[in-house]
């Protein structure tokens, strides 16, 4: 087995530049994205072996270090052959891949004012909106299709105070995908 380091020594800039930032945002033809993102996969499933005990204590913290979401390869990877069959050889395929997650600071939308319920004296739900992939394709048949994926998140933090006088805090979160989908047809269809 190659090592950790030495597979992501192996990936071009574009592709440590997107595991080390987590987002990546270009036009390519949809063969260039399936070869970029491709790449990006099969060295999350060497970390994801290394972490789970296959490598060291040091590559387990680098494999750790630039872990990614599982959505590239369970959502982005299954869409592009889909995209591929029906765009334009000619143009470009837009992307926008963020794979930061949901909760941060510049994604948070609202947060509620805290309020009782049931065991929990203290509730307060805080409410992101997450574009973690956004694309803008044209078909051969001149159709213009523009996609997202957005994830709604509501997390939770919920104190309470046991019998034995500690006090409790819990986190909780959920989650709802929005498929956000538009197209303009031509003209003469």
């Amino acid at each position: 087995m190659t090592s950790i380091h030495a597979a992501f020594k192996a990936l071009t800039h574009e592709q440590q530049q997107l595991i080390n930032d987590q987002h990546i945002s270009g036009q390519h033809t949809p063969d260039e994205w399936l070869a970029l993102l491709s790449g990006v996969v099969q060295f999350e499933q060497q970390a994801d072996a290394v972490e789970h005990g296959g490598g060291g204590f040091f590559a387990r913290r680098f494999a750790r270090k630039h872990e990614l979401s599982g959505r590239l390869q369970s959502f982005a990877m299954q869409l592009l052959p889909v995209l591929r069959e029906d765009h334009d050889p000619a143009a470009q395929l837009e992307l926008t891949i963020d794979l930061t997650g949901a909760q941060q600071p510049g994604k948070q939308t609202r947060t509620s004012d805290p309020y009782e319920h049931g065991q929990y004296h203290k509730v307060v739900d805080t409410f992101y909106d997450d574009p973690w992939i956004d694309g803008h394709a044209v078909f051969a048949d001149g159709a213009d299709v523009r996609f997202a994926v957005i994830d709604h998140v509501r997390s939770s933090q919920k104190t309470k105070r046991s019998a034995s006088g500690k006090t409790k805090h819990k986190t909780k979160g959920k989650t709802k995908t929005e498929l956000a989908v538009t197209v303009s047809f031509p003209t003469r269809n």
